[in-house]
């Protein structure tokens, strides 16, 4: 029932969109994360939407509290930040 359900909507975009249904690009991530028994640790992630602006944070603390990072971002327009702590 659900792949006919699925065919049937397919088949209903093609006749919306004048038979060309295109494919949106969505972006793509990354990210990885690590820990130790100690409660240190590090994570990262990064992201570009489907424009091609771009999004990113990078931390490592430790047992301690002490953290420390950076952001950034950066718009399709050409601005970029980043922040450092």
């Amino acid at each position: 029932v659900a792949l006919l359900l699925a065919a049937v909507a397919a088949a209903q975009a093609s006749v919306l969109y004048g038979g060309h249904v295109g494919l949106v690009n969505t972006g793509v991530s990354a990210s990885g994360r690590s820990q130790d028994a100690f409660g240190n640790y590090a994570f990262n992630y990064g992201i570009q939407d489907g424009l091609g602006a771009t999004n990113s944070r990078a931390e490592v603390g430790d047992a301690h509290g002490n953290k420390k990072g950076t952001y950034t971002i950066a718009d399709i327009d050409g601005r970029a930040r980043r922040v450092d702590y």
